[in-house]
């Protein structure tokens, strides 16, 4: 990422602004764009963004305004990488993907050593595990509610955190069946997660981040979330991913998990 502006005469101003062409620089000048995105410039692969205005002022107003969508740019050219990776390994289960299209009229990306760990229509909760190496644990969980006509009472946080809890309580549970996991247990804790409005391929969500535990405090690990409304199916999905690692780093286990989350489409998606 570069940042400048037309007035720096610095070595590193001059730079940036011969790597612009003058219809580019003319744009800068009337204020009609900032932003400028080059693939592919020194590497392939490689993402370069030039972020230039005509003064500071005028920059800082952009980037105050933008400094989201910049950052879900390079999140989502990540996730493109991340998938591109996973997918490339080939061997998904193409069989599970199906069952579920076909079953609950929604889809998601299983990589090959995934499995289903519970799927209960009547709970309307599917459950993907995956354990391999055996000393840590990645699971993604799909939950949906029907027939909502208004969609927006569940957007908030106390129900997001509640329901997840519920969730947690009833089908991450220890091997004893003595401890389950939360992420908050009262609405003092629920300030330690992290929400954000998002748009999730194309719709208005939630996403959540934070730490989940087991109640007993026995172990814990990352966790992400997203609550949306599809209009089409009126249901609210509740999408979330979360890994047990205690030996790893878990930065890109989770950013793996969340880019596998978005692959998430229902079936007038795949139609359409």
């Amino acid at each position: 990422m570069f940042v400048s502006t037309l007035d720096d005469k610095s070595d590193i101003g001059l730079y940036i602004l011969n790597m612009l062409d003058p219809a580019s620089k003319e744009l800068v000048q009337k204020d009609s764009a900032y932003i400028f995105i080059k693939n592919d410039l020194w590497s392939k692969g490689q993402i370069v963004l030039i972020l230039i205005a005509k003064d500071k002022e005028t920059l800082l107003k952009h980037l105050r305004k933008d400094r989201n969508e910049i950052y879900i740019y390079f999140r989502d050219e990540f996730f493109r990488r991340e998938m591109n990776a996973i997918i490339s390994e080939g061997h998904n289960k193409k069989d599970i993907e199906k069952y579920l299209l076909e079953k609950y009229n929604w889809k998601i990306f299983v990589q090959h050593d995934y499995y289903i760990a519970k799927d209960s229509a009547q709970e309307k909760f599917v459950w993907l595990r995956r354990r391999t190496p055996e000393d840590m644990e990645r699971f993604i969980f799909v939950h949906w509610i029907d027939s909502v006509y208004d969609p927006y009472k569940f957007f908030n946080q106390v129900w997001i955190a509640n329901k997840r809890n519920e969730i947690t309580k009833k089908f991450y549970r220890t091997t004893r069946d003595d401890a389950w996991v939360v992420i908050a247990d009262d609405p003092e804790s629920i300030k330690y997660l992290y929400f954000f409005p998002v748009n999730f391929n194309g719709r208005y969500a939630i996403r959540v981040q934070g730490l989940w535990r087991f109640n007993d405090f026995t172990g814990g690990g990352p966790f992400i979330s997203y609550v949306f409304y599809d209009s089409t199916q009126k249901r609210i999905y509740f999408l979330d991913g979360s890994i047990f690692a205690p030996r790893y780093e878990k930065k890109k286990l989770i950013i793996q998990i969340d880019a596998i989350l978005h692959t998430f489409k229902t079936a007038s998606e795949i139609k359409g």
